[in-house]
């Protein structure tokens, strides 16, 4: 597998490293698809728009439909951690599931031409509010509520499902603005909790549930007491 460099001194780095420590600029991940690429025969990509935990994210288009779609193609170095692959997966099974406006739409999972695992998703051409937070600051309290109310119904129809997401954050809420001003949509379903007893009845629900660990889940400045504490979460 070949390494990661940096675009600047060229120094060769291992998978741990997003940055030069020398420079600081971001490094050149020799894995990912570069513009242009065709994927499976079907997708072109058309930019890279993101990197999360599990792999990148790209702007594809559907070249059958001629439709833009999100690629989220899994990290080659997770592909031996069965407990990635399944929670991988599992993001996938669940936003499926999950058919709500506030809530991303995933329309298939394939494998790349080497392999990769890949989730095909509904491409959303907003902002994260993450980002919208460092550029315009503290909001209005009418906007607040609003994004606050779309976010809880899209948990809310996860909850009434058995799915408790446990990584709700800034970083995991896409604000589309349109003539009814922000639109919501919830992201990244990777780590959720199947409440036990919920969708048993759906295929390959039982096969993506990971197994136990020792650790806490989640992002620490956003997790509730009973996630640090790892007791039972009920929504």
């Amino acid at each position: 597998r070949a390494m990661k460099r940096c675009t600047s001194c060229q120094t060769p780095y291992s998978d741990e490293f997003a940055f030069c420590p020398l420079d600081g600029m971001e490094l050149d991940d020799p894995t990912a698809y570069a513009v242009g690429t065709t994927v499976r025969n079907k997708y072109r990509i058309l930019a890279k728009v993101g990197k999360g935990g599990m792999g990148h994210v790209y702007k594809a288009l559907h070249l059958l439909f001629n439709e833009v779609r999100a690629l989220k193609v899994m990290d080659p170095s997770l592909a031996q951690h069965e407990d990635f692959v399944r929670r991988f997966l599992r993001e996938a099974f669940v936003a499926r599931r999950l058919q709500h406006p506030n809530a991303v739409r995933v329309d298939d999972i394939d494998q790349t031409d080497d392999g990769r695992h890949c989730i095909v998703m509904e491409f959303i051409d907003g902002r994260m509010l993450r980002d919208v937070l460092k550029h315009e600051g503290p909001m209005p309290v009418a906007r607040t509520c609003s994004i606050i109310k779309q976010a809880a119904a899209a948990l809310g129809a996860a909850h009434d499902l058995g799915i408790i997401h446990r990584d709700i954050k800034p970083e995991n809420i896409a604000l589309i603005n349109d003539e009814r001003g922000d639109v919501v949509e919830v992201l990244d379903f990777g780590i959720t909790k199947l409440r036990e007893g919920e969708l048993k009845d759906e295929a390959g629900a039982l096969s993506l549930a990971t197994t136990s660990t020792v650790y806490a889940i989640g992002t620490p400045e956003y997790m509730s007491p009973e996630q640090v504490l790892q007791q039972e979460l009920d929504g």
